[in-house]
């Protein structure tokens, strides 16, 4: 999974859409609502560059769980669903 969190990036449901990867839409607002205010603190200086780092490194692992999360309920659903599909021989 690649990401860019940049104030310039597009918003990470849509990259998260071209990398066609299972999410949850509200929680993945919500990681957006993060990323945006990390930027807007870089952007005004308000907090130091290393603590900017380390939000959005956290940032980055919570979004990284959250798809991982998804992902493999999306593959238990799809396992769920074939069960029973076999057919008769």
């Amino acid at each position: 999974m690649e990401l860019e969190l940049g104030i310039i990036a597009p918003i990470i449901s849509k990259q998260l859409d071209e990398q066609d990867l299972a999410y949850d839409k509200k929680t993945i607002d919500h990681f957006d609502m993060d990323r945006t205010a990390l930027n807007r603190l870089r952007i005004r200086g308000i907090v130091p560059e290393s603590q900017i780092k380390k939000g959005f490194d956290k940032l980055f692992k919570m979004i990284t769980l959250h798809v991982t999360d998804e992902e493999n309920k999306q593959i238990q659903e799809d396992e769920d669903g074939q069960e029973g599909q076999h057919g008769a021989y």
